[in-house]
């Protein structure tokens, strides 16, 4: 016969049912308030207009005619042009600096060697 629960069945089944209940009430997200953002404060620091150059060691081996194992070498014994580590593997020159640099090459005299 099917229809009504028997009592055995039904007592428990509402209890769980209650307990459900009560655990979705307990646990409802109660509704916050909006939050209003102030507007964003000017930057008392400039930011500069634009990002220096920043050249891949590729493009400064070309410019300077040597290998990029050559600018590796120079940059382990600071020997060559001042560079930019941004992260641990990967670096970039300055446009400047590489100029800086060949300006310091510059040679008048053989006198010295």
């Amino acid at each position: 016969m099917m229809g009504r629960p028997t009592p055995r069945i039904a007592r428990p089944l509402a209890a769980a049912l209650a307990a459900a209940a009560q655990t979705a009430a307990a646990h409802a997200v109660v509704a916050q308030p909006a939050v209003t953002r102030a507007a964003p404060v000017s930057s008392p620091v400039p930011i500069p207009a634009a990002v220096p150059d920043l050249l891949l060691p590729a493009a400064v081996a070309e410019r300077l005619g040597v290998s990029e194992k050559l600018l590796q070498r120079w940059r382990r014994t600071r020997d060559g042009p001042a560079y930019v580590r941004i992260t641990p593997k990967v670096l970039r020159y300055r446009a400047g600096d590489v100029e800086a640099f060949i300006a310091s090459k510059v040679r008048t005299s053989v006198a010295g060697r």
